[in-house]
């Protein structure tokens, strides 16, 4: 009886063990990586995300920045602690590969109805690739021009990976969807230009990102804050 005891109680430590080492051979491949292939020389960037749970549990999504495609799901992922398995069938694709002995690159093969190398490589905290701040959605301004009062509306959309893309409704003046260009957000500052007025504006949003506060330039400069706009008071939703 002491000898079943024993040998119950060894086979309990082993799968405790077993339990634990996989557990951090599954953590030690969480993290952020970058890589990159060619299809028909085209470069894709991707950028892989994995989360790892407690119970050693795998998570994944794909951020492809050159197509402005973020968070694509991986459907399984796998990691014994030496080779990784993802399976993503939004774009019927799948990677295996092996990871170097300190852990900082993956090599591999990725197919996606073609075999291409993909080698990833861990991102640092320093040079991690990030989403756009999240300043997207309706914003609308009133604009006094020598006494003129000029209701706009912003629509900026944030969903793309690269690039900030937005348009401008004049709601007193009957023109929709004009584009604006060469938008950028850096600082909590946000700057864009327009090209079909010859005009331009940068702003800073505020604390509670509620409002941005700046000046609209048109041959001479105007105060312009926009305020976020909840969808029960939005006036008209911009093209």
């Amino acid at each position: 009886m002491h000898t079943s005891k024993s040998v119950l109680l060894l086979l309990i430590l082993a799968v405790i063990c077993l339990g634990s080492l996989t557990a951090e051979a599954q953590s030690s491949v969480a993290g952020d990586w970058q890589g990159a292939f060619k299809v028909d020389g085209t470069k894709l960037r991707l950028v892989l995300h994995i989360n790892s749970s407690p119970s050693g549990t795998l998570e994944a999504t794909i951020d492809s920045l050159d197509q402005d495609s973020p968070g694509i799901p991986v459907d399984t992922i796998t990691f014994d602690g030496t080779t990784l398995k993802l399976s993503v069938s939004q774009v019927k694709g799948s990677y295996e590969g092996k990871m170097n002995e300190d852990g900082t690159e993956i090599s591999g093969i990725w197919i996606e109805g073609k075999r291409l190398n993909l080698k990833f490589r861990r991102l640092s905290e320093s040079n991690r690739v990030l989403s756009p701040i999240p300043i997207g959605g309706d914003w609308k301004g009133k604009l006094d021009e020598n006494g003129k009062q000029l209701e706009l509306a912003l629509h900026l959309n944030t969903t793309t990976y690269t690039r900030i893309e937005g348009s401008l409704n004049g709601l007193n003046q009957g023109f929709n969807g004009i584009q604006i260009s060469k938008v950028s957000f850096n600082d909590n500052v946000l700057k864009f230009t327009v090209k079909s007025t010859h005009s331009s504006y940068i702003g800073t949003l505020s604390k509670d990102g509620n409002e941005i506060e700046g000046t609209w330039t048109q041959g001479q400069p105007f105060r312009l804050i926009f305020q976020r706009t909840v969808a029960s008071e939005r006036l008209q939703d911009p093209i």
